[in-house]
């Protein structure tokens, strides 16, 4: 029984063992023989984070020299441009990762069969300025598979690597050099100009950048968010289709001279970047004042240059923070009615009145009068007559007595289905569908809590 318990215990520290070994070698020693086994494959050994220059020789076509300076990428020749560094660290990441398939010859007598004695393409790797350079060149496809004859400067042979590493570095200048049109960041822009020959219109950024509302400054109206972020995006992503010229010598070959449209960007350091357009019949061109080339871009942004300010005007009739507000009055003539919040989100009437308030209605009210969308502005001249169907809506975000008021509208029935509202920190009048002026003329009853008797449900009528 001894003997049998022993070799029990012996079969069981056999099995740990192999259980440990197996886990030891699934988790720690297979990764790292095939990770050594995947470096040994590499057809480069630096990795593309290393990689602060590089040179890409194309037959035919001029060397194409990019260099590193802080965390951008230059174009530094043929010509002298920054570098779209999206497509240099593609490039770079897909050229560091490329292995090698198998060695097809380990010392070919003629290059010239593998398509390698005069390179498609050849890429040249350096870590700075000062070291070796790692290269590769690419030769013909394979007759079969998936596949290209490559070769490095580190060895003379010739192996088979897959044909994406063709297509991944294979780009010309116009693919590597940044094609944007103008160099500024959405952030960095306080106001925006738009001379379209039709009208000049200035938006003006208020608020942070977490809380970002613009207004349109020769109105004075609050700008539709959703509608210019459209425009502005449009205007600052722009992208050049292919460079038109590298200088700006002959400006009245793409009417340049005599833009259709100029864009002024002015920037929080107050500097300005003037975007001007011209167009001809074979295309819209663009430039800034900021770079010498012209570019062409694609002709759907005069779309958006020619929107008229009317497009832009936001319909929201009140715009609030709805969390912020502590005290709401409604006032028609000489009577009120006032509520004030109280912790969390219970309200109670401000004269005293002990009668309970239902915080879902008022929740309804402000949400209602942040969402609610006016018809259309009327002119400044456009007065409100004072009549009994009016009332004003005041919104504070304190309890004070003195407390400074967040929103002031004023709103009263002028037709059976057409009422007029006037916001003080807007200077127009504007017009609200009849349905929606219901929603906001609130009255004291309309905000207390209804309490359902006992049996009351019974007395409902019942669904067939």
């Amino acid at each position: 029984m001894k003997k049998n318990f022993t070799s029990t215990w012996a079969m069981l520290g056999i099995l740990i063992g192999l259980v440990g070994w197996y886990v030891l070698y699934e988790s720690r020693y297979k990764p790292e023989l095939k990770e050594k086994e995947d470096n040994t494959k590499k057809l480069v050994t630096l990795v593309a984070d290393e990689v602060t220059e590089f040179k890409l020789s194309r037959a035919k076509t001029p060397s194409i020299e990019i260099k590193k300076t802080g965390p951008d990428w230059y174009i530094v020749a043929p010509i002298q441009s920054k570098a779209d560094s999206v497509v240099v660290s593609s490039l770079l990441s897909s050229v560091c990762s490329a292995k090698q398939e198998r060695v097809v010859d380990e010392k070919p007598s003629d290059l010239s069969v593998f398509g390698l004695k005069d390179p498609q393409v050849t890429i040249s790797l350096k870590k700075d300025s000062t070291s070796p350079s790692q290269e590769i060149a690419i030769g013909n496809d394979t007759p079969v598979a998936y596949s290209l004859y490559a070769k490095t400067n580190q060895s003379d042979e010739v192996f088979k690597t897959s044909r994406t590493l063709k297509s991944a570095i294979d780009k010309d200048l116009f693919a590597l050099r940044d094609k944007s049109v103008v160099a500024v960041s959405r952030n960095e822009i306080l106001e925006v100009e738009i001379q379209n020959g039709k009208e000049n219109l200035v938006l003006t950024r208020t608020g942070n950048n977490l809380k970002e509302n613009w207004t349109l400054s020769r109105e004075n109206l609050p700008a539709d968010s959703g509608e210019w972020n459209k425009t502005l995006n449009t205007l600052i992503e722009l992208k050049a289709s292919k460079i038109a010229a590298e200088t700006t010598d002959n400006l009245a070959e793409f009417n340049l001279n005599k833009p259709f449209a100029k864009i002024t960007f002015v920037k929080a350091d107050k500097k300005r970047i003037h975007l001007t357009l011209g167009k001809t019949k074979q295309g819209l061109f663009a430039r800034t004042d900021n770079r010498d080339t012209i570019s062409e871009v694609d002709k759907t942004v005069e779309e958006k240059i020619n929107l008229p300010s009317s497009h832009y005007h936001s319909k929201q009739i009140a715009s609030f923070d709805r969390f912020e507000i502590k005290k709401i009055r409604w006032v028609r003539g000489s009577s009120s009615v006032e509520i004030s919040k109280l912790d969390g989100s219970d309200w109670k009437f401000s004269d005293g009145d002990q009668t309970k308030i239902d915080s879902a209605r008022v929740d309804s009210f402000l949400t209602n009068l942040q969402d609610i969308q006016l018809k259309k502005y009327l002119t400044k001249k456009t007065s409100i007559p004072s009549d009994p169907s009016s009332v004003t809506i005041l919104l504070f975000e304190n309890t004070a007595q003195d407390a400074k008021e967040a929103l002031s509208l004023s709103l009263i029935k002028s037709a059976p289905n057409l009422a007029l509202g006037r916001n003080s920190s807007v200077p127009y009048p504007f017009e609200l569908a009849i349905e929606d002026y219901n929603k906001l003329n609130v009255f004291k009853q309309t905000l207390i809590k209804t309490e359902q008797k006992p049996g009351e449900a019974d007395k409902l009528p019942k669904k067939s």
